[in-house]
């Protein structure tokens, strides 16, 4: 018990480096990825909005695949993934 009492501030210290890490590399970027797939999606039915697809994607709230891919790259770009 007097070892862990000794070494409490370098053990704080790891379970805040392991936490911040855990963010970093498991959080943050699921959610940047869940933010993107939505800011995609939403882009891509605009712009099909825009362009009256003739196939009536766009009233159903479709969009085309190529667009969103492109939306899509580009956010995940910009957040720095």
């Amino acid at each position: 018990m007097e070892k862990i009492k000794e070494y409490r501030g370098i053990i704080i210290i790891a379970l805040i480096i392991l936490a911040f890490s855990f963010y970093w590399f498991e959080t943050r970027p699921s959610l940047i990825k869940k933010d993107c797939y939505n800011e995609a999606k939403e882009s891509a039915v605009e712009k099909a909005k825009k362009e009256d697809l003739k196939n009536g994607l766009a009233a159903e709230g479709g969009f085309m695949e190529g667009d969103y891919n492109s939306y899509y790259k580009w956010c995940l770009q910009s957040k720095g993934l």
